[in-house]
């Protein structure tokens, strides 16, 4: 910090000359923390570098029992030394092949033991993966895989490495499906198999491993689920049918008829299209939930899922009013849950806006009104959104009307109409429905100074501005907000005569002393807004008010 000259090459020959006596001398007990506060240090008063040839020597000579303890390099430092070598980016002439084969020793530990550590250097997941090296780690893998060739647990472990860790999907599945063809490939390599095909979107290859595993271990849901997707992916609809039908069949027929197979079925066949009988089987799923579910499932989180995805194959069946009951029972299953009923709200959004007929929806939903005398406040607000979406500005302001008569209170929706009015150009409706939400609101002294400001060149606009103070003359909110409304009119003198109520009735409060020390000072009355300024500079104020004082001066200086 002193910027002695000295400093670097002292660090430097200290951490390469003589720190490893000290390591030897305390068997590396508190060893390694010496190591990084050593290689910071590098970096700091020399480069990273110099940091990371550091760690490199550590790595190629510190003692092998530290690993049985768990305290050996690659425990203690990999995530530093891949800091090290981002920040570096390519090291220097023979640096470069030590530092790798470091991660590679490390990288056939992993594949070996089958227990990785720490992936930030040589996994594309990770932070610090060195991207110039893939190849190599991409060649390590397949050398591993080649000479464990007979081990299914080796091979299952390498090649999730090579295609999660690598993204290399074609050299994962062939080394999988090498071993499949040699009869070695245990039942979570075939899986595991399945889903790589999957994922790569290989759906006919795969096919035939999801029926060896249906075969196999007929009561996983899951296996039945990727023969079904199977088969819908390569377009062999019929095959689809067979599957799915076969698995209900099954699972009826064997006793296995429970809740997590019947969801995980409704599911595969909501993917793949087979939505009629997506819809009956997620039936099944909510009647079993709710029957045996502490609270009857509310607030859970599955029974809401089960509706949403319910509610998506009715949507696309076309069935909009099964698709609304269907999303209306996400949203009352979240319970008090508010963040996740309002995804469920906006997905009931979503629903009405796929509808292949809104309009006979809207038309049907009006008629059952009609009949029942009962409106739905949370659908017709939906509705309005959807048309708001869609810039019928008018339909959306009626759907906004009718949710408002069902449900007054719901300041969302007050203000979502006023929307509506405004985009129509209608300043008057969204006067009088302003006005209106200012009743049913009370004390929201707030509205009256929006509505004041929608009024402007209206007489009305003084009426609304004059009950900020007449519905509470006796607090200092709606004197606060008459004498902002005030200045912004340039009417001064009324503005510090309300400034006066703040102030009085918040006399430990900076706030209505400065807007009347404003306010007097844009009148003329220089002495009393030079008494009220000695006021603030002379009382300490909390901190939370910020700096009085300064905004204090500011004022006596304007003068």
């Amino acid at each position: 910090e002193q910027g002695l000259a000295r400093v670097s090459d002292d660090a430097t020959r200290f951490a390469f000359a003589k720190l490893p006596a000290v390591l030897d001398l305390y068997q590396y007990r508190g060893g390694q923390s010496m190591v990084s506060q050593m290689a910071d240090l590098l970096r700091d008063v020399r480069d990273a570098h110099t940091g990371l040839e550091f760690l490199v020597v550590r790595a190629e000579t510190e003692p092998r029992w530290l690993r049985l303890q768990s305290q050996d390099f690659w425990s203690q430092h990999g995530w530093r030394f891949g800091d090290f070598l981002s920040q570096v980016g390519t090291p220097r002439g023979a640096l470069e092949e030590r530092a790798l084969a470091i991660v590679l020793a490390e990288l056939h530990e992993d594949l070996r033991s089958r227990q990785s550590r720490n992936r930030s250097v040589y996994d594309h997941r990770y932070g610090h993966f060195w991207t110039a090296k893939r190849a190599d780690f991409l060649a390590a893998a397949l050398d591993f895989l080649d000479a464990r060739r007979d081990s299914p647990h080796a091979i299952a472990w390498a090649t999730e490495y090579v295609f999660r860790g690598l993204d290399a999907h074609d050299e994962a599945i062939e080394a999988l499906a090498g071993a499949r063809q040699r009869g070695i490939l245990h039942l979570e390599g075939r899986d595991q198999l399945a889903v790589f095909l999957q994922e790569d979107r290989r759906w006919a290859e795969s096919v035939p491993v999801a029926a060896e595993l249906v075969e196999e271990r007929p009561v996983v849901a899951r296996y039945r689920v990727m023969l079904m997707k199977g088969h819908f992916h390569s377009d062999d609809h019929d095959a689809l049918v067979r599957a799915f039908h076969g698995a209900e069949a099954w699972f009826r027929e064997e006793r296995q008829w429970r809740e997590a197979p019947i969801a995980e079925l409704a599911a595969g066949c909501l993917e793949t299209r087979l939505l009629e009988d997506s819809a009956r089987l997620y039936d099944e799923a909510i009647a079993l939930h709710v029957r045996s579910a502490p609270n009857r499932g509310v607030g859970d989180g599955v029974l809401s899922s089960y509706y949403r995805y319910q509610a998506g194959a009715y949507s696309g069946l076309g069935r909009t009013f099964d698709a609304v009951d269907a999303t209306a029972g996400a949203i009352v299953s979240w319970g008090r849950h508010i963040s996740q009923r309002n995804e469920e709200l906006m997905q009931l959004v979503r629903v009405l806006d796929e509808s292949r007929d809104l309009d006979g929806y809207v038309a049907a939903l009006d008629a059952e009104v009609e009949s029942t005398g009962l409106d739905n406040p949370i659908v017709r607000k939906a509705l309005g959104q959807v048309f708001q979406r869609r810039k019928d500005h008018e339909r959306s302001a009626e759907q906004f009307r009718r949710a408002l008569l069902a449900s007054p209170n719901d300041a969302e929706t007050h203000q979502l109409l006023l929307t509506a009015y405004e985009h129509m150009r209608r300043p008057d409706l969204a006067a009088d429905a302003l006005l209106e939400w200012a009743r049913m609101a009370g004390h929201e002294l707030s509205l009256y100074a929006d509505l004041g400001r929608r009024l402007e060149s209206s007489e009305r606009s003084e009426r609304a501005f004059t009950n900020l103070v007449e519905l509470s003359p006796n607090e200092s909110e709606g004197h606060q907000l008459l004498a902002g409304v005030r200045e912004q009119q340039f009417r001064w003198d009324d503005a510090a005569a309300h400034w006066r109520h703040v102030s009085r009735i918040r006399t430990q409060e900076p706030t209505g002393y400065l807007g009347l020390a404003r306010a007097l000072i844009q009148t003329g009355r220089l002495d009393e807004a030079r008494d009220v300024i000695s006021h603030l500079r002379s009382t300490s104020w909390p901190p939370h008010f910020g700096n009085v004082h300064r905004e204090a001066d500011a004022l006596l200086k304007g003068i």
